[in-house]
């Protein structure tokens, strides 16, 4: 009797296997042969669950801002209500630390790679505008009772998404991963200076 075989499981792995040729080696070297080495599928059988090779790669793609997403949905211990700890639980979430390290270094050489690829172009950019609307909407939400205008919640907002693609561009070229202690600590001092910078009206 035939086994059965699971599509979405193939298709993770084939996903996992990229994941690990980019750290090696760079997305321009993801192929459908390295492909196959790395997971000992056939070519024939990676071609069976996707549609093409540029499936493979938006496929891949999708499934580190899933994991991203499931990371940042989990509950972070403290139960607080303060909304400056609610903007420091997404970044931490979202930084390197909590990211793993090949999932940071492959979504730094997808934005690379987009800007030259169309397919992956439309869809990176979507992501990243969702992302920033997220922290805006923090933002906005932390800053109300405070004298903070539209343009320093513009401005707060560049601050912030700017620091996270720093550290993920810093975690990508180290020698070792950032520790997350040192993640925590920048995060925690980049809060403290809009605690500082917009105090709530009495």
């Amino acid at each position: 009797m035939p086994k059965h075989v699971d599509p979405e499981q193939r298709r993770l792995l084939v996903a996992d296997a990229v994941l690990d040729e980019i750290l090696d080696n760079g997305i321009q070297s993801v192929t459908l042969a390295r492909i196959a080495r790395r997971t000992g599928l056939a070519i024939g059988s990676i071609r069976h669950f996707f549609t093409d090779f540029d499936e493979v790669l938006t496929f891949t793609f999708s499934v580190i801002v899933s994991r991203m997403r499931e990371r940042s949905e989990r509950p972070e211990g403290g139960g607080s209500t303060d909304p400056l700890d609610t903007i420091g639980a997404m970044l931490l979430h979202s930084a390197p630390g909590r990211v793993p390290h090949r999932e940071n270094v492959a979504y730094l050489e997808y934005l690379m790679r987009a800007r030259t690829l169309p397919h992956l172009r439309a869809e990176i950019s979507q992501t990243q505008a969702a992302g920033e609307q997220l922290v805006g909407d923090l933002v906005r939400a932390a800053l109300s009772d405070t004298g903070a205008s539209d343009e320093d919640i513009r401005l707060e907002t560049t601050t912030l998404t700017a620091m996270l693609n720093g550290l993920a561009l810093t975690d990508a070229h180290a020698t070792e991963p950032l520790d997350e202690r040192d993640v925590k600590q920048i995060i925690a001092r980049m809060l403290e200076r809009l605690r500082r910078a917009y105090p709530a009206r009495s």
